[in-house]
């Protein structure tokens, strides 16, 4: 029901043209390697139980956080339009 709801919020998000940067996207993917390395202890111990450098594992992240990030601007969007009284 979650990822639906995601789904429907990032197909919203794109037809009201709502935009991430690159930089945001970027931003969000170096604070989630950040997390996993210090995790791991290292980019040589993450390499190793991913199979994949973190600059590799950022790529194939890249197009499920622009959508997570469309997903939170839109639900932004909405809320932010709510008043309550």
């Amino acid at each position: 029901e979650e990822l639906l709801y995601q789904k429907l919020l990032v197909a919203q998000g794109k037809k009201d043209s709502v935009e991430v940067s690159d930089a945001q996207i970027d931003q969000e993917l170096d604070r989630r390697m950040l997390y996993y390395l210090r995790q791991f202890g290292s980019e040589q111990r993450f390499t190793a139980f991913y199979g994949k450098t973190p600059d590799e594992f950022k790529n194939d992240l890249r197009d499920n956080v622009k959508d997570i990030l469309i997903a939170q601007q839109m639900q932004n969007k909405i809320i932010g339009d709510i008043k309550a009284t």
